[in-house]
């Protein structure tokens, strides 16, 4: 499973913020900068089939 690209382009690495984009290998994210190394979550969508989240994105459940 992948993330969109669109998306991929958007995310910036929350610990260095160097703005060289993080790159995806199997379920993981790697910043392109300082090397830190960020887990991919699946999440079930609401169309049945799961999303890719990455775990320094975590939303509350209200």
């Amino acid at each position: 499973m992948q993330l969109k690209a669109n998306l991929l382009e958007l995310l910036n690495c929350p610990v260095c913020k160097s703005g060289e984009g993080l790159e995806q290998k199997g379920k993981e994210l790697h910043c392109l900068s300082c090397k830190q190394v960020f887990k991919l979550k699946q999440l079930d969508g609401p169309d049945g089939q799961g999303v890719l989240m990455p775990d320094f994105l975590e939303f509350e459940e209200k």
